[in-house]
């Protein structure tokens, strides 16, 4: 019987610095162990005293430390080091009185299926207050070109890693961030309390290794734990909706569930079609390089990508490349329904309404109402323009605005179409048509036999239809999605949608947070919960990480928040001892991430404003960024600026039920800025523009400054 490998990233670090000969002996070693982990073979292998499940090898001077878990089949590799230093890491001194006790948490720590104990919890805090050192240290020893080679780190690096002195310099150097990661975990190995919080990945076999440490591998899948196992089984005859807050896993069982499914298909004889969709480019980037892994010993047809990108595709076969229309085109089309209705007799009092309407309504908004109301929900005509539930919108229109809205609506359309453009609700709507008529099949296309859905909260209902429409059956769907989450849709029903999506009796729930610290979650969980603002069942979630109270600062004026913001975020980076490149600052609008990073970079602290589109994760700069932007990604330390009433919540004039709606909304656009934090959160706005929300934050799970 051959085991279940996995690892954590300090096993590969730990790897990588070895030297090559090393390496094929430690590969060799692991493949054998495959076989049989749990047996005593000599002095070659032995169960450390006082413990259950970890195991250590002996291999020449050097030690690999192994967890073994019989119920799971699954080898867990945690270390490997020369005897004395490996023993000193994972605190392992079993003549100690109080390490019976000790060693019982560090397996509860390390098991994949167990939360991790409160008394590990305490223990971890405890010790991260205990050990924050001073960057401007000096680096154990100088990095040299030779040192650099061996460890595979490109030499067009060298030069400026050799002048590296100090952690501070080497952390603040101009290269890409995977780059100081690396070098980081050569340089100080990880103790066993920074191994316990480490997620688990997949090592396929034990090459892998080789792969890795020479640059040629960049990812690993994450192993699932016992609850996500059983979520790629469950029910694969859909539609199947597994939801979960952040870092619960919801992508990672939909990549898992990917290869299930080609299994089941191919036991039938039949070659696979499989859609995979997700919310970002570089999400699709990232899933794509996960599932070329996870798939590359199976036949099976394979599609990764945005819905946009379908759309485009769809439309493209059919009719020739669509042109898409830029922000600049929809500024003229504004401009001229503006001019056309001004150039009217005083006495036509509808038109005159609608140039009313064109002044009074900011023009975002206006764009928001096309593409998620009126595109977006697949509204037909007028009639049923008056009819739809706007429900969450935050202003109320009457049946005379929506008249208004819907006539500048087929304004803007005509303009476009005059110009040979579309916009991307307009293209997702004629793709779901080609493909709802037969058109698209009729050109030789087949539907898929399994959609997968990630991030299904934040599609509009037309580019979930054409999900579901792209698929041969309802019984070939699954969906991914968090409603705490959502910045889009609001309070829709998935079979309001669509007819085939009915999910009752088929919806599991993901509990476990992997991304972020305990601390940090609960505090961001009172900006939605009990405000009707989020799931609650998603919400109850159990935790890995542990760290600081997230901060809050009450600034005095724009100056000293900008000042207070950029000290936070470098003092953040120097504790954690990580490149100021981990950190984010999120915001509500582009104009106001943009000022942000020049405000920032004038203080010192080097920020680049990024679009979801142009964002660069090894940058070593702080990324300035809309919170729309990063949806689906996390960072290990996140400032929010700017949360200040009028900004975040957004203000509007209304105090009907849309308004409440609307504030939900706003709390969940917080909510999903804060748990993009891993490490650190800190937060802050002007004294004079307090935030609504800050009085229903439970201060005593943050620190206020």
């Amino acid at each position: 019987m051959t085991y279940f490998l996995a690892m954590k990233r300090s096993f590969l670090n730990d790897f990588s610095r070895l030297d090559k000969n090393l390496q094929k002996r430690i590969i060799t070693s692991i493949s054998e162990l495959e076989k049989n982990p749990g047996e005593q073979r000599g002095d070659t292998i032995k169960k450390l005293i006082h413990h259950d499940k970890l195991w250590r090898y002996r291999i020449g001077d050097y030690r690999m430390i192994y967890a073994f878990y019989p119920r799971r089949e699954v080898i867990q590799l945690l270390g490997i080091a020369p005897r004395g230093e490996v023993y000193e890491r994972f605190n392992y001194h079993p003549d100690s009185p109080a390490y019976e006790n000790y060693s019982a948490l560090v397996e509860q720590a390390l098991d994949p299926d167990e939360e991790t104990p409160l008394e590990w919890v305490d223990y971890l805090q405890k010790l991260e207050k205990a050990e924050q050192t001073d960057q401007s240290q000096t680096l154990p020893y100088r990095l040299s070109k030779k040192q650099l080679l061996e460890w595979y780190i490109p030499e067009e690096f060298h030069i400026l890693l050799g002048q590296c002195e100090t952690e501070d310099q080497l952390m603040n150097c101009e290269i890409p961030q995977s780059v100081i990661f690396k070098i980081m975990g050569h340089i100080y190995p990880s103790s066993i309390e920074t191994v316990s919080q480490e997620p688990n990945y997949v090592l396929k076999k034990p090459e892998d290794l080789e792969k890795y440490a020479k640059g040629d591998l960049k990812e690993f899948l994450l192993l699932l734990d016992a609850d996500q196992e059983r979520f790629v089984d469950f029910s694969l005859s859909g539609p199947t909706l597994v939801k979960g807050g952040p870092g619960s896993g919801k992508s990672t069982v939909a990549l898992y569930r990917v290869r299930k499914l080609a299994e089941k298909k191919l036991i039938n004889g039949d070659m696979p079609r499989i859609l995979f969709t997700t919310y970002t480019n570089t999400l699709v980037e990232f899933s794509r390089q996960l599932l070329d892994r996870l798939m590359e010993d199976l036949p099976v047809e394979l599609n990764i990508s945005t819905v946009d990108r379908l759309a485009m595709e769809i439309v493209t076969q059919l009719e020739g490349n669509p042109i898409i229309v830029e922000k600049l085109d929809l500024r003229y089309a504004l401009i001229g329904a503006k001019t056309f209705y001004q150039n009217i007799s005083a006495q036509d009092l509808d038109k005159k309404f609608i140039q009313t309407v064109l002044n009074d309504i900011p023009e975002d908004y206006l764009w928001d109402e096309f593409n998620w109301v009126l595109d977006g929900m697949m509204v037909p005509n007028l009639a049923a323009y008056l009819r739809v539930d706007r429900s969450g919108r935050g202003i109320k229109f009457d049946q005379k605005t929506r008249m208004a809205i819907w006539r500048i609506y087929e304004y803007i359309n005509k303009y476009l179409s005059e110009l040979g453009k579309i916009t991307w609700g307009g293209l997702r709507k004629k793709a779901l048509r080609y493909v709802h008529n037969g058109q698209w099949e009729n050109k030789g296309n087949q539907k898929y036999d399994y959609v997968l859905i990630d991030e299904a909260q934040d599609l509009t209902p037309a580019a979930l239809s054409l999900c579901v429409e792209l698929c041969k059956s309802p019984t070939g769907l699954f969906l991914t999605a968090d409603a705490s989450q959502s910045l889009y849709n609001r309070g829709f029903v998935w079979k309001n949608v669509h007819q085939s999506l009915r999910v009752t009796g088929r919806t599991r729930i993901l509990k476990r947070n992997y991304r972020t610290t305990r601390q940090i979650t609960v505090a961001a969980s009172d900006i939605i919960k009990n405000f009707g603002a989020g799931d609650e069942e998603v919400l109850a979630q159990t935790y890995v990480h542990v760290g600081q109270k997230p901060t809050y600062y009450s600034a005095k004026n724009e100056q000293d928040m900008y000042i207070w913001l950029a000290e936070a975020i470098s003092k953040a980076a120097q504790e954690l001892h990580l490149p100021l490149g981990s950190a984010a600052i999120l915001t509500t609008t582009n104009e106001l991430a943009k000022e942000i990073a020049l405000q920032l970079t004038t203080l010192g602290l080097d920020t680049k404003y990024m679009t979801g589109k142009d964002l660069d994760l090894e940058s070593p700069k702080v990324k300035s960024l809309t919170i729309h932007s990063c949806k689906g990604l996390e960072f290990p330390i996140v400032g929010i600026p700017f949360l200040e009433e009028g900004i975040l919540p957004r203000k509007l004039n209304d105090s009907n039920d849309d308004l409440l709606k609307h504030l939900q909304h706003e709390r969940r656009k917080l909510y999903v800025a804060c748990t993009r934090a891993m490490r650190r959160l800190v937060i802050t706005g002007r004294e004079e523009y307090k935030s609504q929300f800050l009085k229903d934050l439970s201060f005593d799970r943050w620190k206020i400054e």
